[in-house]
């Protein structure tokens, strides 16, 4: 889930938004696990992506409506969150994530992770987005 969140993070692709999608990510991570479907996280990643883009083209040219509705909608969607995490607080498996069973070390799952086709091209390509961010 760490990795993954990481990876989401960075491939977003601004300095400005790691963060968010990096936090975002443990979110959405927790949630695929939890629930055992990446289906719930698609959803979630959805409507978040939708949220975002009605207020891009709610408020054109109104920047100070947009930034007040969009504080607004994120103090709920903490609120919603700190309310999510009081109604798990009793249940014993809300916070511990399934152990998987495999024979490979932790050195062979990262060898095995950083050196397939699709890690390594995203490595060039962030090494290169990242560069030209720079210069």
């Amino acid at each position: 889930v760490l990795t993954s969140a990481i990876v989401f993070g960075i491939l977003h692709g601004n300095f400005q938004q790691i963060p968010f999608a990096f936090l975002v990510g443990l979110i959405l991570g927790y949630v695929t696990v939890k629930t055992n479907s990446i289906w719930t996280a698609v959803a979630i990643h959805c409507f978040n992506n939708a949220v975002s883009v009605i207020f891009d083209y709610a408020f054109i040219g109104n920047d100070l409506a947009k930034n007040s509705s969009y504080v607004i909608f994120l103090i709920v969607s903490i609120l919603m969150g700190i309310f999510g995490v009081y109604l798990l607080r009793n249940r014993a498996d809300a916070y511990i994530l399934p152990q998987k069973k495999t024979n490979a070390t932790k050195g062979q799952i990262f060898k095995w992770f950083f050196t397939s086709p699709t890690i390594v091209i995203f490595i060039v390509v962030c090494v290169l987005k990242s560069l030209q961010f720079f210069v």
